[in-house]
């Protein structure tokens, strides 16, 4: 596979978005099974085909939602006992917002990240798990954002332009407050984020930096970080 973008794992599953070549269209979700020991087998490809860059991959229930860098920019694909994808369609975020980055979902709120814009866009998710209502969530300090996470009410953004993790409080609302530099140093183009308790890991797209590891306080802000270099990480998915 020529540029494998995210990976998302649910289960026995994951779901990895590979991006084609420039010019090329060809299918870009792969689906493997993973076994008791955390391997991967049976990597096959499915789902959607001619996505223009699938750079963001979530799971909400049943459901993978894939950004994707051209139109539609998001669409939903139910998933198949077996991991297969199936019924793959526009999920209805606006065309005038593309292209999509990368976005998550908590209880009915998605929130999707702009690369191009650095910005970040606010939907909600209706029962048919389709997209309405999607409107500009201010976060000041976004610099090229690649991916985030949610943890409780923190959201954290991966800034790769700016070399930092921003983190925002969310309200009861959905609306996002409090925008901060999350005080991780040291990262070189992070590209994404998972949170296991009060551990953070950070992907980073630079080999010399790779995988950043911090603790997050109550605050949401993080400290004690440390790096273990030697790979180029585009992302990173927590299974289990």
């Amino acid at each position: 596979y020529d540029n494998r973008a995210a990976i998302a794992v649910a289960g026995s599953h994951a779901h990895i978005a590979d991006v084609p070549p420039i010019g090329q269209a060809v299918t870009s979700i792969v689906h493997c099974t993973i076994d008791a020991t955390g391997s991967l087998s049976g990597c096959a490809e499915t789902g959607p085909e001619n996505l223009a860059g699938p750079y963001g991959l979530t799971i909400h229930g049943s459901t993978l939602y894939i950004s994707n860098f051209g139109a539609p920019p998001v669409v939903k694909c139910g998933i198949n006992p077996d991991g297969s994808l199936q019924a793959c369609m526009d999920a209805g975020f606006p065309n005038s917002a593309l292209p999509a980055e990368d976005f998550r979902i908590v209880g009915t709120t998605t929130y999707v990240l702009h690369f191009e814009q650095g910005k970040l866009s606010k939907c909600n998710v209706l029962p048919d798990g389709t997209l309405s209502g999607c409107a500009d969530a201010p976060v000041a300090g976004l610099s090229e954002p690649e991916g985030m996470a949610i943890n409780g009410n923190h959201l954290y953004v991966a800034n790769s332009g700016g070399n930092n993790i921003t983190r925002c409080i969310i309200s009861a609302d959905g609306s996002l407050s409090d925008w901060a530099d999350a005080g991780a140093p040291g990262l070189s183009e992070p590209s994404q984020i998972v949170i296991r308790g009060s551990t953070v890991y950070i992907s980073n797209m630079d080999a010399d930096v790779g995988l950043t590891r911090c603790t997050a306080g109550s605050d949401g802000l993080l400290t004690g970080c440390t790096s273990t270099i030697g790979r180029d990480l585009n992302s990173i998915a927590i299974r289990g």
